[in-house]
């Protein structure tokens, strides 16, 4: 078992059920491991504590540069951006426009 079996049949004992038993497992067991060696391919984490700077929001990198918050995210996951500005953005960085709304 500790060098990957997962089944055993008797020589001679095995009966087509108990045979037919054995082969679905290992066809599900392998299914599941490509599942799973395909799950840990796509995932990317983010773990620990991320310095970020109060004003800018810049990202301390893993080697020491401020780097904006998207590219570090982007270069550290599959995350895709999209940008937008917020109603309280609007209203500082446009006021004249925000108004009309």
């Amino acid at each position: 078992m500790q060098r990957g079996a997962h089944d055993y049949l008797l020589k001679g004992q095995a009966k087509s059920e108990i045979l037919i038993r054995a082969i679905r497992y290992a066809i599900e067991r392998q299914r599941l491991y490509s599942q799973l060696e395909q799950s840990l391919r796509e995932i990317k984490t983010l773990r620990g504590i991320l310095p970020i700077c109060a004003n800018c929001k810049k990202i301390r990198d893993d080697k020491g540069y401020w780097t904006q918050l998207e590219t570090y995210i982007s270069e550290h996951t599959e995350a895709d951006f999209s940008h937008g500005i917020c109603e309280e953005c609007m209203a500082k960085l446009y006021p004249d426009l925000f108004e009309d709304h």
